[in-house]
């Protein structure tokens, strides 16, 4: 039986997160230009969510939440905590090939900055992020840029009906 991360999480307290998506005042009655926007961004040790993170800070207007996120229990304790009203969420899975992402950690191995146990612990995750509740972007050949590039299209506005 797999184990549950939601009594875990609901001893851990996210004050950042929870006070980012307290709701906001509407700007002049823009509704939609006044909501705060979380981006709550998974993907598997190795994938590139940290390099990709830092490039998105510069793009979106709000705040993002990188981390492993490799269960939709994990995912519904943390939004389950929090107010969203008047905050938009999303919900990111950046993934890639099981040899993109071996390749990725034996390079990050090689330069000492993981243990070679990584391996099979980040692979073992990979799967995982199919059965979630979020978009996915595979970024197997993407560069840094291509996938931050990429998550923020995802997250656009829809262009306003003709």
């Amino acid at each position: 039986m797999e184990k549950s991360y939601a009594p875990l999480l609901n001893s851990v307290h996210f004050p950042f997160i929870e006070e980012i998506a307290k709701p906001t005042k509407p700007v002049n009655g823009q509704k939609e230009a006044a909501m705060k926007q979380l981006y709550l961004i998974g993907g598997p040790m190795g994938v590139g969510k940290t390099t990709v993170c830092q490039l998105l800070k510069a793009k979106l207007p709000r705040v993002l939440f990188c981390w492993v996120l490799h269960r939709q229990d994990i995912l519904d304790a943390i939004l389950d905590r929090l107010d969203l009203e008047g905050c938009r969420v999303f919900c990111l899975s950046l993934v890639c090939s099981p040899a993109a992402l071996a390749a990725r950690l034996e390079g990050d191995i090689q330069a000492g900055r993981r243990t070679p146990d990584v391996l099979a612990r980040s692979a073992a995750y990979l799967p995982l992020y199919a059965g979630l509740s979020t978009r996915k972007l595979d970024g197997t050949s993407l560069t840094p840029e291509q996938a931050a590039e990429a998550l923020a299209a995802l997250c656009a506005p829809a262009p306003p009906a003709a």
